[in-house]
């Protein structure tokens, strides 16, 4: 599987930041300082991913082995479509490079019996247990004795993200019991 999503640039910390703030003992195990909310994901589109560069050139390299189980959020791809200028409003590029999925009225694959064959609403959770997420900045005093603020380490947080997407037979989602 393949799930493809929007970030925001204000969720990256700059490289040259990351450079200059390297934290000490790099082999030690860590706990997050902060543990951000669990997100749950509607995968409402599948993407072809043959014709996928036409939302962006990443997703045929990052998919590649998702050829079949690729998905995406209908609001990301409206919002990929309009930002990208080579589409000139041609939808059809778009249509012809997803599929939107029945979201309404499925059955939890969990929820789905004995039968492998029926289709069902599959959820698959993906965390990352620790992570920059953004600068640590610290309160000291200058040489006049004036109260400062600066960059003294990098903040870490936890993040999970649970995605639901359909899938056309149950026994494609097994671990959803």
């Amino acid at each position: 599987m393949c799930f493809v999503m929007r970030f925001f640039k204000s969720n990256f910390i700059s490289s040259d930041a990351m450079s200059k703030l390297r934290q000490k003992n790099p082999g030690t195990v860590r706990s997050p300082e902060e543990d951000r909310r669990t997100e749950d994901v509607e995968m409402d589109v599948s993407i072809n991913v043959a014709g996928s560069s036409i939302l962006s050139p990443h997703i045929p390299h990052m998919c590649a082995l998702a050829s079949t189980s690729t998905y995406a959020s209908d609001q990301d791809i409206k919002l990929w479509a309009t930002q990208r200028r080579e589409l000139d409003g041609d939808w059809s590029l778009v249509s012809d490079a997803t599929h939107h999925l029945p979201t309404r009225g499925v059955a939890r694959c969990g929820d789905g019996g004995r039968d492998l064959t029926n289709s069902c609403a599959c959820h698959y959770q993906v965390c990352i247990p620790w992570y920059p997420c953004g600068l640590k900045y610290c309160k000291g005093r200058d040489n006049s004795g004036k109260a400062v603020s600066y960059r003294c380490g990098i903040r870490t947080c936890r993040k999970c993200r649970n995605f639901g997407y359909f899938v056309p037979q149950r026994h494609l989602c097994l671990w959803d019991d």
